[in-house]
């Protein structure tokens, strides 16, 4: 923050947005449901959401597209003034970052410091590894990680997890309901976060092969090892890719994430299966 002299103390009042750019119900970063207490949870008293022009002391959100090449779809300015406070963003992802800030300095103070502030992001991909696949985390706990990744301004959440699939037989160890996932997924799309699933391969399968001797890779000595899958079964991959099918319609996000670590660890030799399977 750049101190000037003036402290405004921010009173109950309204939040709107300049020029009518605020498309609310449908952006990343506005929903009319929650809107007035989301934006400014600490503001004492009632929140009206507006989206005609701002007056005096009202916290005004602007989208200039104008500063693109400034801001970037993730950076915002802050200005706190006598006047008021406005947020100004050149996509309406900086504009949610902003008032995530906004947000975290009234949840501290009703009285604020004016001044300004420039933020916008160094790095394109910030996010969190969350590996809940062998062990029960509540979906609460997932809920409330969206939030707070929302309040850092995190953008991206890797979820190794097992989802419920179509054959019972998988739906052992923890795992979670297609309509659990599906809820915080919808979170996650509100606040700006691409939650990424992943099912860790070819190694670290034994949830998932525990019912499957018959894909699980044999060592040298012919044991089985169920945590691993035999690359050279020819059904290996159709297995593989079965199960990504199975979350298909729940996820929103474009990216799969297949793991790939520790998957024959030791330094014996290779498996003949694998060393002579095609690549």
């Amino acid at each position: 923050m750049e101190p000037r002299r003036e402290h405004p103390h921010r009173r109950a009042g309204r939040v709107r947005t300049a020029r009518g750019c605020l498309r609310t119900g449908t952006d990343v970063y506005l929903n009319p449901a929650n809107a007035a207490t989301d934006l400014v949870p600490a503001t004492p008293g009632a929140v009206e959401i507006a989206t005609s022009g701002a007056d005096a002391d009202d916290i005004e959100i602007v989208l200039d597209t104008a500063r693109t090449t400034e801001l970037g779809t993730e950076g915002y300015e802050l200005q706190i003034a006598s006047d008021g406070v406005t947020i100004t963003a050149a996509d309406e992802r900086g504009a949610f970052y902003g008032t995530r800030s906004l947000s975290q300095l009234l949840r501290q103070t009703t009285t604020l410091p004016a001044g300004s502030s420039l933020d916008v992001p160094m790095y394109e991909e910030r996010g969190v590894t969350l590996c809940a696949c062998q062990i029960n985390i509540q979906t609460d706990f997932i809920d409330r990680l969206l939030t707070d990744m929302a309040d850092l301004k995190l953008n991206h959440l890797l979820l190794e997890m097992k989802l419920e699939t179509d054959d019972p037989r998988n739906n052992t160890w923890s795992y979670y309901t297609r309509d659990d996932v599906a809820e915080l997924v919808a979170k996650a799309d509100v606040l700006g976060i691409d939650v990424i699933p992943e099912i860790n391969s070819p190694g670290h399968l034994g949830i998932w092969l525990e019912h499957r001797p018959d894909l699980q890779l044999r060592n040298n000595a012919g044991n089985r090892n169920q945590n691993q899958l035999d690359l050279s079964h020819p059904e290996a991959l159709d297995f593989y890719t079965g199960l990504v099918d199975q979350y298909d319609g729940v996820f929103t996000t474009d990216y799969w994430h297949m793991g790939a670590d520790e998957y024959m660890m030791r330094p014996s030799p290779s498996p003949p299966t694998v060393r002579s399977a095609p690549t």
